[in-house]
């Protein structure tokens, strides 16, 4: 009996170690959940930042547009040259004279070759990854507001504690006490100042979604700070539709979207997404100091940025033929259902008492006037119609005389 309490102890505690093992294990299955998707997220963002500068990105709609704009320029350029070679331009020294055609001519290549180089410059830079600024300002943002930098540091500072740490508390954490000492992480809503965002692998910025509650959405125009609504209380999850209409209702210039909670908030107190305060902006309420002058790059006005040179004039506006004026329409009376149709026709053709008389009113001898006789010597003044004489007694020189029938 002696030999068998000690095993049946030793039993004991091997299956307490094991159950005691098996909670330590589901409870870090539990608990790991939520920092994991956090690690992942902050390596995704991590990876995708590191990313931009070594692929090449999509192109942009202002890429396209720049290479549009080369494609076109080219072919004014090809224009000019067929034009040069047909007014006799391209012989050199030996040229034929063209008057002030053929220095037209150089001149207006000259300055689409300038523009094609600056045109192709531009595109250039675009193509460079010019357009990754904004997405590597977005990344920023997400990284900073979901702490991934210093949330890796704390990692490397765990791991290094876990080291010197007892069993016990690497299996159930730091006891109680320690817990309760332990200050409690805000989240970046909690103080009103700041806005976790979060990126998606595919999509654009996101709100994370344990955020709750209304938001007022203003568009800001950074070069000026002027803002204007665009959704009075929307869900955090709709932020990413309000920053595309912010940009479709404000093109050619830099805008942000800021929001702040309803009815808890001011608009003094907006923040943009990135979790920047509007009073930090530099242009804050540039736009209501009295002197201010808004330049015109600082407007919501689509802006093309380049231009192309053509080969031909085309026409001005002078040499365009004037628009036709609208003509109105008289209004005329509703005509009578009782009246007569002979009636009615009569009065749409104008005709009525006097003109009937007019019509039947017997035609009056034409009056010869008096005429002098060409003769000066003659006395005698002559009065009287003139009368042709009767075509029996007209002579025609070339029929032959008439003989009397028999």
């Amino acid at each position: 009996m002696a030999k068998t309490q000690p095993s049946m102890t030793g039993s004991w505690l091997g299956a307490a170690r094991r159950a005691a093992l098996l909670v330590a294990l589901a409870t870090g299955v539990l608990t790991s959940g939520p920092a994991d998707a956090a690690s992942r997220l902050c390596r995704d963002l991590e990876a995708r930042l590191a990313s931009l500068g070594q692929t090449r990105s999509v192109a942009s709609p202002a890429t396209r547009r720049y290479a549009k704009a080369i494609r076109d320029q080219r072919g004014q350029i090809d224009k000019a040259e067929r034009q040069q070679r047909r007014a006799g331009c391209s012989g050199g020294f030996f040229r034929r004279d063209a008057g002030n055609v053929c220095q037209s001519l150089d001149n207006t290549l000259k300055r689409m070759h300038n523009n094609l180089a600056a045109l192709e410059r531009k595109h250039a830079g675009l193509s460079r990854g010019g357009d990754n600024r904004g997405e590597r300002r977005r990344l920023m943002a997400s990284i900073e507001a979901n702490d991934c930098r210093s949330r890796a540091v704390a990692t490397r500072d765990a791991r290094r504690d876990q080291r010197g740490r007892p069993l016990f508390e690497k299996l159930f954490g730091e006891p109680a006490d320690a817990d309760r000492e332990r200050p409690r992480r805000r989240l970046p809503l909690d103080d009103g100042k700041r806005v976790r965002a979060v990126i998606n692998r595919d999509g654009p910025i996101d709100i994370a979604p344990n955020v709750a509650g209304q938001f007022r959405t203003l568009c800001v125009r950074t070069c000026d700070g002027y803002y204007f609504p665009v959704s009075f209380s929307t869900p955090a999850s709709a932020l990413d539709r309000d920053e595309a209409a912010c940009k479709a209702m404000c093109p050619g210039t830099d805008v942000a979207l800021y929001l702040h909670r309803v009815p808890d908030q001011e608009t003094d107190q907006m923040v943009s997404l990135a979790g920047t305060a509007y009073s930090e902006l530099p242009a804050a309420f540039l736009y209501r100091r009295p002197d201010y002058e808004r330049p015109a790059s600082c407007g919501c006005n689509p802006a093309r940025g380049f231009s192309i040179i053509a080969g031909e004039t085309e026409a001005s506006d002078e040499d365009a033929p004037p628009a036709a004026e609208p003509v109105l329409p008289i209004p005329q009376r509703r005509p009578d259902p009782a009246a007569d149709p002979e009636t009615l026709a009569n009065q749409a053709g104008s005709l009525d008492e006097e003109m009937i008389k007019t019509v039947l009113r017997p035609a009056e001898p034409a009056l010869s006037s008096p005429r002098e006789d060409a003769d000066d010597d003659r006395k005698v003044r002559v009065v009287g119609p003139v009368f042709l004489p009767d075509p029996e007694a007209a002579i025609d020189l070339t029929a032959p005389a008439r003989t009397q029938a028999r």
